[in-house]
């Protein structure tokens, strides 16, 4: 039985991504050709958000790439280019996602803090 369900999954996450880069033939980020489906939700996390069309966008490789691979991406952008998001008029995880989102927003600008004053020696943080 298990290598059906995972025959059965595999066939319905193809069809979730066929249907997914037919609606978005272009990036929804730089307009570029779609290639890559991406959920929204993480499809491990929310399992009953896997196959929902509303959960997918479609990316191109880079901009797909930038996304799940740099944790200093600027994931607004994908929140900016979905107008609305019909996924997040659920309140709590609205919320959720914008503590997110200023999660990251917070390490982004300690990151680029600590490299400034580490290649400018003289910057204490004070304008003079």
């Amino acid at each position: 039985f298990p290598s059906h369900d995972n025959q059965l999954k595999s066939q319905c996450d193809k069809l979730w991504a066929s249907i997914i880069l037919a609606k978005y033939p272009n990036c929804i980020v730089c307009t570029d050709q779609s290639k890559h489906p991406h959920h929204l939700l993480p499809r491990r996390r929310y399992l009953s958000m896997r196959w929902n069309i509303k959960n997918g966008v479609g990316m191109c490789p880079k901009c797909h790439y930038l996304l799940t691979h740099d944790p200093f991406y600027p994931h607004y952008k994908i929140l900016q280019a979905i107008d609305p998001i019909p996924i997040l008029k659920d309140a709590a995880l609205r919320t959720k996602v914008n503590r997110k989102f200023l999660e990251v927003t917070k390490q982004y600008l300690a990151s680029t803090a600590e490299i400034y004053l580490n290649s400018n020696p003289n910057a204490d943080g004070v304008n003079k």
